[in-house]
This record gives C-alpha cells, sequence and structure tokens, in this order.
C-alpha cells in the first residue's frame, strides 16, 4: 500500500484572490452621525498574511482602523455622500484585490434663516420657508408657534389673512425628511412676527 503525504514548505504562498466586504450592501446606506463597522473578509488561506489598506475615496484612512485593521468604524457624514469606500489587500508583491461600496449618507435638510418680520394689522400676511434639501430630498414643511400648542400649519407657506394683534409672536418652520431606516430628519428656523396697530387719523375743520 503506498501513502501520501502532502508536505508544504514554509515557502509556499497563496496570493489575496478574494476580497469582500460584510456588510455587503451596495450602496450602503448610513445616518448622519451614526457610527457604522465595516468588516475587511479575505480569502482565509492567503500566505502570508496580506496587508490591508482602507480607502474613503483617494484618501488612506487605515489609520482609522486600530490594532485589528481587518474592521473600520465610520461615522455618517453628509461630506462623503456618495463617496467610496474600499479595503484593500495585497500580499506577496501582487496587485491589490478590492472589496468596496458606495455610501449613501442620509442627512437632514438646512432651512434658511429667517428674519423678522412686521405687518400692518388687517393685511394679509404670506411667508414661505424654504431649505436646501437633504437626502433623501423628499421634504416635508410645517409651521408652528411658539408657546401655542394649537397652532401648527402644514406646508412651506405661512398664511394668516387679515392678521390681527393676537398673532404677533415667534413662528418656526419645521422641515423634515425620512431615512430609509424610518428615521426622522429635522431642521427649523423661527420667525419673529409684529403686528403693527392700523391707525386712522380723523382732521375736522375749524369753526
Amino acid at each position: 500500500m503506498k501513502i501520501y503525504v502532502n508536505i508544504f514548505s514554509s515557502n509556499d504562498t497563496v496570493d489575496v484572490h478574494n476580497v469582500s466586504l460584510i456588510p455587503s450592501d451596495n450602496p450602503l446606506t448610513l445616518a448622519e452621525g451614526a457610527q457604522y463597522m465595516l468588516r475587511c473578509i479575505i480569502n482565509s488561506n492567503a500566505v502570508p498574511a496580506p496587508t490591508i489598506t482602507w480607502y474613503l475615496g483617494y484618501t488612506d484612512i487605515t489609520n482609522m482602523a486600530g490594532t485589528d485593521v481587518s474592521s473600520i468604524i465610520i461615522e455618517g457624514n453628509r461630506e462623503h455622500n456618495n463617496k467610496t469606500l474600499a479595503c484593500k489587500a495585497t500580499n506577496n508583491n501582487k496587485p491589490s484585490k478590492t472589496g468596496a461600496t458606495t455610501l449613501n449618507v442620509h442627512y437632514p435638510p438646512s432651512v434658511i434663516p429667517l428674519t423678522q418680520k412686521d405687518t400692518i394689522e388687517g393685511q394679509d400676511f404670506l411667508i414661505i420657508c424654504r431649505a436646501n434639501h437633504g437626502n433623501p430630498i423628499t421634504t416635508m414643511f410645517w409651521w408652528i408657534k411658539v408657546n401655542d400648542p394649537e397652532f401648527r400649519q402644514n406646508g412651506s407657506t405661512l398664511q394668516l389673512p387679515k392678521i390681527q394683534r393676537d398673532k404677533s409672536g415667534t413662528y418656526k418652520c419645521i422641515a423634515e425628511n425620512t431615512y430609509r431606516s424610518k428615521w426622522k430628519g429635522t431642521d427649523s428656523q423661527e420667525m419673529v412676527v409684529d403686528v403693527l396697530c392700523k391707525i386712522s387719523l380723523y382732521f375736522y375743520g375749524l369753526i
């Protein structure tokens, strides 16, 4: 009977041939300000141990990985939206193999600042709230009045027909979008409305 034994020497090498990320979502959706861990998975039989490098766009961010370079924690940042996050691995002086994903960072809209508005009693008052869109783009608007829990107007336009002095006060425009995770992204700006009394002057002839 013949027995065959495979003997591997210390000079045997196995190239990196498979690199992937966990989670494997592409694009990878994350909320602004939240932290996420990603793992770089390399074929387990790679010899010698591969060198791993992380990139965000064209920037080397490997120093963010800590002592275990096979995983990295990233924080959602709107400036990184649509950028590529990549893990590159190589050994045996061979070209790197890459696992990559595109970041889809969800972030809230930004309401454009509002200024105080003075208006005359009895006039129709109207002002439109605008916002720089977030991600996702779809934005809901509504208005509330500070210290008046019963006041709410839906939509970006605040309308107060034939405004009276009791409508003076601070109004707040709120803009909101909904992330895929069902989280809400909101921003708001306040505006003071000052209703000025309408004064009528009567002149009487002198007798």
